[in-house]
């Protein structure tokens, strides 16, 4: 479960209810968010989750998705990494924050990807990343024409 002041301050700077700015805490920091351990976690029921789950689609934080080899169907806005091996697929935007080896799929180090801090830390992480302006969200893609070889 996030800290709670934590989710007290995240709730107070985006207008947030409790349990929305708890729910996207954990869905920024954790590797595989699933509502099984959401409700594991926090005592919640489905109902609980899916009343955060739409108070933080309405403010565009999450999107409502299906994402290949996911257990869940709430996501942060940005890319997906897709599994290779035991790990678990995740969010593009929460990989720095987990020990994996360079590449564009979920490679772990250590099976299971673990972050790379305690969960308490985590949290506290990815709210300042949050803070310093750093939110997930999908980039522009920037490329250069493409010119047919003559022949």
């Amino acid at each position: 479960m996030a800290v709670p002041h934590l989710v007290q301050a995240v709730a107070e700077t985006r207008g947030l209810g409790t349990d929305a700015a708890r729910y996207w805490l954990e869905l920024l920091a954790l590797t595989a968010p699933d509502d099984r351990l959401i409700r594991e976690l926090n005592g919640w029921t489905g109902k609980d989750i899916d009343a955060a789950a739409t108070e933080l689609q309405q403010r565009g934080l999450v999107i409502e998705a299906r994402r290949r080899g996911a257990t869940r169907t709430r996501f942060l806005p940005g890319g997906w990494m897709e599994v290779s091996g035991p790990d678990r697929p995740m969010d593009v935007w929460k990989a720095p924050h987990h020990l994996l080896w360079e590449d564009d799929r979920v490679h772990g180090m250590i099976p299971g990807c673990p972050q790379v801090v305690p969960p308490a830390e985590l949290y506290l992480d990815v709210w300042e990343r949050i803070r310093g302006g750093d939110e997930p969200g999908y980039t522009e893609l920037r490329t250069t024409p493409h010119r047919r070889k003559r022949r």
